[in-house]
């Protein structure tokens, strides 16, 4: 499957961030998968992201956003910590109800990551997640041999 990558960057929660409040990163109809690599060790004192499984679904995104339903439903949903160990990855879909925690800790946070969306969603022109990497005209993919050769190099 080639599923472009739009997005590619690095999350950084810095001692003594707040916890983001909760939400999903894309609306129901946009398929995005984002792919957190731990730089180094995430304990629980380092405001993991907070994970809602589950939450990707059409009546979870209409429950959540409901004022009247949004308390309730959240109070119910199971919830995974990214607590991880370098090099470990989560992949995340998008639609996935989420936040960063809060950064109790007396170290910084940082994750590598990068978004896949789902070839399909730009066919069928449902996608309103805008590309964050637009591909030129004679580039049509990533080289990711920066992964593999190392810092410096």
């Amino acid at each position: 499957v080639d599923a472009p990558v739009v997005e590619l960057s690095a999350l950084v929660s810095d001692s003594g961030a707040v916890c983001q409040p909760l939400h999903q990163d894309t609306t129901i109809e946009v398929q995005t998968y984002t792919a957190f690599i731990a730089l180094q060790d995430i304990d629980e004192s380092m405001g993991p992201t907070l994970l809602l499984p589950g939450t990707h679904t059409e009546i979870a995104h209409r429950l959540f956003d409901h004022p009247s339903t949004k308390d309730e439903f959240v109070s119910e949903r199971e919830v995974k910590l990214g607590t991880m160990g370098q090099g470990d990855v989560v992949i995340m879909d998008s639609r996935c109800i989420h936040a960063g925690g809060a950064n109790s800790s007396d170290r910084r946070r940082v994750l590598f990551y990068f978004t896949m969306r789902h070839p399909l969603c730009y066919a069928y022109q449902v996608c309103a997640h805008p590309l964050h990497l637009q591909p030129t005209s004679t580039q049509t993919s990533l080289d990711y041999g920066f992964l593999r050769r190392g810092r410096g190099n």
